[in-house]
């Protein structure tokens, strides 16, 4: 084990998420007012900040200094059955500097293949990933 975490939720959607290693993190309904981080954030900053450092560590081991992107999308969507569920959509946009997309897309497939957060998405139905121009 190389490292690990845990974060506690004591109350509804509104308050705090305490980590056993970090100070508490607010939390807030998506649709409501307030200072406060949602779910749908903490899923695009997890894969954002975890994809652009798999694509920047590849680039290191090729010895290629360059700047890398990741735009995550969350969307918090309801099915369209009425039943009352929801789901997220999440899109994902990648791209290297000064790259062609060809290069880029090897690159950007190979780091969603070794990300943590990338393995842990594997198979979602409602998730995108796209290599685009930076």
């Amino acid at each position: 084990m190389m490292y690990q975490t845990k974060a506690s939720k004591h109350d509804d959607i509104n308050g705090y998420l305490y980590f056993t290693d970090n100070l508490p993190l607010p939390t807030k309904h998506p649709l409501g007012d307030g200072n406060g981080y949602n779910p749908e954030q903490l899923i695009a900053s997890a894969w954002a900040t975890c994809l652009n450092a798999t694509i920047q560590s590849l680039l290191e081991a090729k010895r290629q200094n360059i700047d890398s992107k990741v735009d995550i999308t969350v969307t918090l969507c309801k099915e369209e059955a009425g039943l009352g569920y929801y789901y997220f959509q999440v899109d994902a946009e990648a791209a290297i500097k000064g790259m062609n997309l060809t290069d880029a897309k090897e690159i950007v497939d190979q780091a969603h293949l070794r990300c943590p957060v990338s393995k842990l998405l594997a198979g979602a139905k409602t998730l995108t990933l796209k290599t685009v121009d930076y």
